[in-house]
């Protein structure tokens, strides 16, 4: 190409234009870093996840929590700034509901009738006796209340806000930021409270600004950082401007495109300045580089033309390795879009764009600029670069060092070559070293890990997680698939057997919220002062029968077959009271209970010890906790049902004569129930679906699934035939987002040496110089993983780029060293020559392109997000291991095996 003023200048104006275009469009970029939207549409995660939000509503929520230092949150003060609150979140745009302590139910019962009133009255005064009897109602359904409405110290409320699932990014965002508002005005019309928001579009919010810091920090000094390492490898402005110049406008040109289609930047992508600023200076340093070698060795430039025919020589003579090496780096980032994660791909698409425009702008903006440079200052710093020579030679040679074939260059080789035994017997101990790191690796999903323990978020998160039953969960859905499957007191048993199990064997468990609970309750109101019906003899069920004749001589409704018509009725001789009787007569033969003999009595000293006996028997004996006691007392006496805190399933125990007639009892329970069960069921009257909801304590996504295997396999082992088990929520979406990683890691980095591998061979001709390539690459990769393990790094959705990257950057050292070598292999068969001169040409290039890449990505480390932390680290020490592999393993390969692709 011939090259002149008008193409420098029309070079220029069009990448001036072009780059102020896109500058306008970077701040219209959106931040995504909501879960939910990182899965692929058609993955079965994601598909139970819209299924679940369809059945039960939406998921995605807030937890506000309220804390205050004096002795109980039950005040009158606090309860009108919660309930304030708590409207005025109801009121805000995307929010679904809003559950909190001033508008939670309490189920009870009165003369055979379910009642639903609110938890407070609607008039709280805060006196004694109505915190007390707020109190004894919490603590009659403890596991609806404690830990997730209100603290076990009564010190703190948690306030759920459910935010609608079509929010987006930016509309959670504004909601976010009313709601802290909200929640800051009304809390300073009281003293002494505290909030703490957790919840994963909090997480999101977080991030969001976490981004915003670090893009406003990082980049002004992964800028400062680049010019110093380019300043001292060249020593001049021109030098250490042009490259950083050309990666500058690149990175614009990038994010801009980005803004410009509406791709979301997230905290993958979000390292992106970085790396292109780091990497992309490569091409801008080979580039400037062989135009001062250039510069070095020719006779003084007499004219323009000269200088112009010098600039395109060094294009021409460092075209091929930098595209090459463009090319491979480009095949190292697009490797990751293998992966079904959107994030990743995200960034393997616009890190290799990035790539592309970078090389583009470094062949076009670069020439163009020197071209434009005045003749006078061309011959200036051309004798100021050979003079600069001429005393380096002349101060090393003072030292005893000849700047030769035989000077420094040579005696690092003959160290290697002398010793090489000892590398291999070292290499092989580094890679062992590293393969044993690989097996102590943990693969992580959980984006709370990102961000630093000392952070609000997470020591938010922590709080709630400790003192509440826990900010992340999952759900267990259970599907009967007919009409009415799940008023079976079968698989209701089990459910309630499932819950007890999953809670007595994980202890990371904070609770478990379902309809089985909600069934028991029921079950339990209902049969206050019941209890003599069912346990006396026939004379005391006669007498007891007419306190519950409000509940069981109703119409017939209750024991109704499900199969009857609305409204109908069952036959005389089947009826409630007729029921009953033949109950009782089967009961008439066993003892009745205590609560039946005694209730209304006064005790003995002998009736209290029988009393105290039979609850600690009935509590599990020597081990037995108070609580345990306590409530097996309260189940010895009936004390407001708690002896029916049971599903119905034990036919003796109820006016039934099997099991079909207990699941019409259930059905007539949600009959009667004038509140909302969508987030439990599908169906308010015959649900066929339901849900267990479990809150987890912890946000390891290995103690997430372990739980879900455990009820997968409790659910095949004992749920009647023709109910299904799955899990679904975000916190099995994190859990599917670690196998994905897992799998993506893999497919990403096989398609990466696959690529490098065929580049490398086509380019010379010999899959054997892909192999031989391949080789520094993979010991690099190796150590990488091994160093993760050994430093408990997780490997997770961002580390997961570490690889990429060192096989996108490391190829770079092996293309320039095999180029290189392979001219000097043409000129000579002295080996040493070779290698030497290898070194001596391609040496100082590798060496600075690590030293700018590697304290590049260190900038990262002074990222707000630790997980960027980590990325910054392991890339800096990914480019020593592999810069120095490129110059020691390569050659000791190339000179073992002396390949002849390398002579052709």
């Amino acid at each position: 190409m011939k090259y002149g003023e008008r193409y420098a200048y029309t070079v220029i104006a069009v990448i001036a234009v072009v780059t102020v275009f896109f500058g306008f469009m970077i701040p219209k970029i959106n931040m995504d870093n909501e879960l939910r939207h990182f899965f692929p549409e058609e993955h079965p995660s994601n598909i139970r996840f819209k299924q679940l939000t369809k059945d039960f509503g939406d998921q995605y929520a807030m937890d506000i929590v309220l804390e205050t230092n004096e002795d109980t949150i039950l005040r009158p003060d606090y309860i009108a700034a919660i309930k304030n609150i708590s409207e005025e979140l109801a009121l805000l745009d995307n929010v679904v509901k809003v559950r909190s302590l001033t508008d939670i139910e309490f189920i009870t019962a009165m003369d055979g009738a379910l009642i639903v009133e609110p938890l407070l009255p609607e008039r709280f005064s805060g006196t004694a006796a109505e915190i007390q009897a707020i109190k004894q109602k919490i603590f009659e359904w403890p596991h609806a209340y404690l830990g997730t409405i209100i603290s076990d110290s009564f010190k703190g409320v948690q306030i759920v806000v459910t935010i609608a699932s079509t929010s987006t990014p930016t509309e959670v965002s504004t909601l976010y930021n009313n709601t802290v508002e909200i929640v800051k005005r009304n809390l300073q019309t009281v003293n002494g409270v505290s909030y703490k928001i957790a919840g994963d579009p909090v997480l999101a919010e977080h991030a969001k600004l976490f981004m915003y810091a670090d893009l406003r920090n990082l980049i002004p000094l992964i800028t400062a950082v680049v010019l110093l390492c380019l300043f001292l490898s060249f020593k001049n402005i021109e030098g250490t401007i042009l490259p950083l110049l050309a990666v500058l406008i690149s990175t614009v040109w990038t994010i801009g495109t980005m803004a410009l289609i509406g791709e979301p930047l997230t905290i993958v992508s979000s390292c992106l300045p970085v790396l292109l600023i780091a990497v992309g200076s490569a091409y801008g340093i080979h580039i400037v580089n062989h135009y001062y070698q250039h510069l070095e060795t020719e006779p003084p430039i007499p004219s323009q033309e000269r200088h112009r025919a010098i600039v395109a020589e060094s294009l021409k003579g460092v075209r091929a390795p930098v595209l090459l090496a463009g090319i491979t780096t480009i095949a190292g980032f697009i490797s990751t879009i293998t992966s079904p994660i959107k994030p990743l791909k995200s960034f393997a698409t616009f890190s290799a764009y990035g790539i592309v425009i970078e090389l583009v702008i470094a062949f076009l903006l670069i020439p163009a600029l020197l071209i434009l440079k005045p003749m006078s200052l061309v011959q200036k710093q051309q004798k100021k670069m050979q003079m600069h020579s001429t005393k380096q030679n002349a101060r090393l040679a003072a030292l005893g060092i000849k700047i030769d074939e035989k000077g420094m260059m040579h005696r690092i080789y003959l160290f290697f070559n002398r010793h090489r035994a000892g590398f291999i017997i070292m290499l092989l101990v580094i890679i062992n070293l590293s393969i044993w790191g690989i097996y102590q690796l943990n693969i992580e999903s959980a984006f709370l890990e990102y961000f630093p323990k000392n952070s609000e978020i997470r020591e938010g998160v922590s709080y709630i997680d400790s003192h509440y039953v826990g900010s992340t969960g999952f759900s267990l859905v259970i599907d009967g698939k007919k009409k009415g499957a799940l008023c079976d007191p079968e698989i209701l048993k089990q459910m309630d057997g499932l819950s007890g199990f999953l809670t007595d064997n994980y202890a990371d468990i904070g609770t478990i919220l379902s309809f089985s609970d909600f069934i028991k309750r029921l079950n339990q109101v209902m049969h206050k002062d019941m209890q003599t019906e069912y346990s006396a003899t026939a004379e005391s069920a006669d007498k007891g029968s007419q306190s519950g004749e409000s509940f069981f001589s109703d119409a017939g409704s209750f024991f109704a077959d499900s199969d009857t018509e609305q409204g109908s009725r069952i036959p005389a001789e089947s009826s409630p009271d007729s029921l009953a009787v033949q109950t009782v007569s089967r009961a008439a033969d066993t003892s009745p209970s205590f609560a039946a003999r005694y209730r209304g009595k006064a005790l003995t000293a002998d009736d209290v010890m029988e009393l105290f006996i039979a609850a600690y028997a009935q509590s599990g004996g020597k081990d037995v906790t108070l609580p345990e006691f306590i409530a097996a007392l309260q189940k010895e006496l009936n004390y407001n049902g708690a002896a029916y805190d049971e599903i119905p399933y034990d036919v003796s125990k109820y006016p039934v004569a099997n099991r079909e007639e207990l699941k019409n009892l259930i059905s007539q329970y949600l009959l009667l129930y004038s509140g909302s069960l969508d987030d439990l069921v599908d169906e308010q009257l015959e649900p066929s679906k339901t849900r267990m909801q479990i809150m987890m304590r912890v946000h390891d996504t290995g103690k997430i699934k372990a739980v879900i295997d455990a009820a997968t396999q409790y659910a095949q082992q004992h749920f009647p035939e023709g109910y299904t088990l799955e899990a679904s929520g975000l916190g099995e979406l994190e859990t599917a987002m670690t196998s994905m990683i897992i799998g993506s890691q893999i497919s990403s980095l096989l398609l990466a040496i696959v690529i490098v591998f065929c580049i490398l061979s086509l380019y010379y001709r010999s899959p054997f110089a892909g192999l031989i390539g391949a080789v520094p690459l993979g010991v690099s990769i190796l150590m990488n993983f091994g160093i993760m393990g050994l430093t408990g790094i997780n490997l997770d959705m961002v580390t997961s780029l570490v690889a990429a990257i060192a096989i996108g950057i490391g190829i770079d050292y092996t293309v320039h060293f095999m180029n290189n070598y392979h001219k000097e292999r043409l000129r000579t068969d002295d080996l040493t020559a070779v290698t030497v001169n290898t070194l001596q040409l391609s040496g100082k290039a590798i060496m600075v392109n690590a030293a700018s890449v590697g304290f590049g990505f260190v900038v990262l480390c002074f990222s707000r997000f630790v997980v960027l932390r980590f990325v910054g680290f392991l890339v800096a020490v990914v480019m020593l291991t592999g810069s120095v592999a490129a110059m020691t393993i390569l050659p000791m390969l190339l000179n073992i095996f002396k390949p002849r692709f390398m002579a052709k």
